[in-house]
């Protein structure tokens, strides 16, 4: 309708189309928040120590490799998310917004299900990039 002063999406406008607006904002940096920051409680459990001990170090005090190759794990979701968002400058023009966000959303599922079924550290640090790559 022409003339109209508000825009009305999904049935809300004014302050309810901001608050949603922002609500689904917020969500989504806590998502990449929880995403960045999920491997930090998982490193010190026990049994996720004895899967990987590869970069265990809280098992093996002092020795810089364990620590070194912590950082790599936890250091690759934002190598994959820096991938991602340089991807998305190329190819978010021809998938418009809702497909660079559903597209998005399936790589970031597929490299949680890696990370899930891993049974070696190369595959979780693969499955963690492919993840950051979905959420770039």
């Amino acid at each position: 309708m022409p003339g109209r002063l508000h825009t009305h999406y999904m049935g809300l406008s004014g302050p309810g189309l901001r608050f949603a607006i922002g609500l689904c904002a917020g969500l989504s940096f806590v998502a990449f928040g929880y995403g960045q920051g999920d491997i930090g409680g998982l490193m010190i459990m026990e049994t996720f120590r004895e899967k990987f001990p590869s970069f265990d170090a809280m098992g093996n005090p002092g020795v810089y490799s364990y620590a070194l190759m912590s950082g790599v794990v936890v250091a690759s979701w934002n190598i994959g998310c820096f991938v991602g968002a340089l991807l998305t400058v190329v190819i978010g023009d021809m998938l418009g917004r809702k497909g660079s966000a559903l597209l998005g959303l399936s790589i970031e599922v597929a490299g949680k299900i890696i990370q899930c079924t891993s049974y070696g550290l190369g595959q979780y640090i693969a499955g963690r990039v492919i993840a950051g790559l979905g959420n770039g």
